[in-house]
């Protein structure tokens, strides 16, 4: 299984984006980030590339803040894998708060099963929703 290899620029474990901006209103918090990364292995082979292919964005549900609906909005890279070997010519930067293709956070989705096992579905949307959270049942 290839390791994460991705460039930590700031010196400090774990902070690999860097908050732009951040918005209350009434009802919710959206906060801007972007990758401070110049580097990201390739999930197919781990080369290591810092050659930049473009941006990409990414709009995730979070954990409640202040009670509030909270969403992420992310700024991310996309590289070129520059091993001639490899089938994949282009990659995107893994998000280490979230999967490819995720909606929600790694954290609010380990809150949303954490609290289904003593919950209904049903039951699980409504507490949720009580505390800003935005979760079908």
């Amino acid at each position: 299984m290839p390791q994460n290899h991705t460039h930590d620029p700031s010196g400090l474990p774990g902070f690999f984006f860097q908050i732009q901006k951040y918005q209350e209103t009434g009802r919710e918090v959206h906060i801007f980030a972007k990758s401070i990364c110049r580097t990201a292995a390739c999930p197919r082979c781990d080369h290591i590339s810092s050659h930049l292919h473009a941006t990409y964005h990414r709009l995730l549900q979070t954990l409640p803040v202040h009670g509030k609906y909270t969403c992420l909005h992310v700024t991310a890279y996309k590289y070129n894998c520059l091993n001639s070997r490899c089938p994949q010519k282009v990659f995107m930067e893994a998000l280490p708060f979230a999967g490819p293709s995720q909606v929600r956070t790694n954290a609010l989705t380990a809150l949303i099963l954490a609290a289904s096992v003593f919950l209904s579905d049903d039951g699980v949307s409504r507490v949720l929703s009580l505390t800003g959270g935005r979760v079908s049942n």
